[in-house]
């Protein structure tokens, strides 16, 4: 099963299967948070790796496009993580020593908020970037974000 289709769309089928268990976590209202991250950490990670391999064949880079991008096709598939949630995903993936998904919760969950709510729950989960982060005395990642903070939440020009 799977053998003769091309890596394209082997991915693709891949992330339909994902996306569903994650789908079907997300709506389950009797796990607790903590529960549900540790879950659902391991298959969003491979998620986001695999949008990456959908999305870009040549650069690994994710950057602010590729992460609008990953965010509307979570969206689109009703995959929706609200703050609380991301937090503990990001505390989780940095105990897993992540930073890498920690990042990309951020900013996909950042990006999916409603526009007028969008400046707080984005400084929040970054200002747990900077906390967990430093936690797990991820210096880089820590100065990054605090650095994002101080430029006013993102702000300001490229």
């Amino acid at each position: 099963d799977g053998q003769n289709l091309s890596p394209g769309e082997l991915n693709t089928s891949l992330v339909k299967e994902l996306e569903g268990k994650v789908h079907k976590v997300l709506k389950k209202h009797n796990t607790n948070r903590k529960q549900k991250a540790r879950t659902l950490r391991k298959w969003i990670k491979k998620l986001f790796e695999l949008y990456c391999k959908l999305e870009t064949t040549t650069s690994s880079k994710v950057d602010d496009d590729m992460t609008s991008k990953i965010a509307s096709r979570m969206k689109e598939r009703g995959i929706v993580i609200n703050e609380g949630l991301a937090i503990e995903l990001i505390s989780n993936s940095f105990y897993h020593k992540d930073p890498i998904t920690a990042g990309r919760i951020c900013a996909v969950v950042s990006s999916h908020q409603a526009a007028k709510d969008y400046g707080s729950v984005k400084e929040n989960l970054m200002n747990k970037m900077v906390v967990f982060a430093a936690k797990g005395r991820y210096w880089k990642e820590a100065e990054r974000y605090l650095g994002l903070l101080l430029e006013g939440g993102g702000g300001g020009g490229g």
